[in-house]
């Protein structure tokens, strides 16, 4: 997020799609594709899924995507819920927009 607000110009936009929100602060890892040292955060709780094809995913619960996110840059940050009718994809995601107000 420092890195956008650092290259955005006023009035620019980020759009994060999806935006993992969940109730508690977690990693969802897949133990094929994680590496052997594989560092997770200490505060997370730890998921595991052989049906994600990812080492690392990062879902927020409310207090980590402020103090991770919103807190580290001066950016203007909207969550929407966005409701999709696509046959394999969830009916509901999450998605953030920043904006560097001019």
């Amino acid at each position: 997020m420092q890195e956008a607000n650092r290259v955005l110009r006023k009035g620019g936009k980020l759009c994060v799609v999806p935006l993992y929100l969940f109730q508690s602060y977690a990693v969802l890892t897949n133990p094929l594709f994680a590496k052997r040292n594989t560092q997770f955060d200490r505060d997370a709780v730890i998921y595991s899924s052989k049906n994600w094809y990812n080492r690392h995913g990062r879902f927020y619960d409310a207090a980590h995507l402020g103090s991770r996110i919103r807190d580290r840059c001066s950016l203007k940050m909207t969550v929407y819920v966005v409701n999709c009718d696509i046959p394999s994809w969830k009916d509901q995601f999450f998605a953030a927009l920043f904006e560097k107000e001019s």
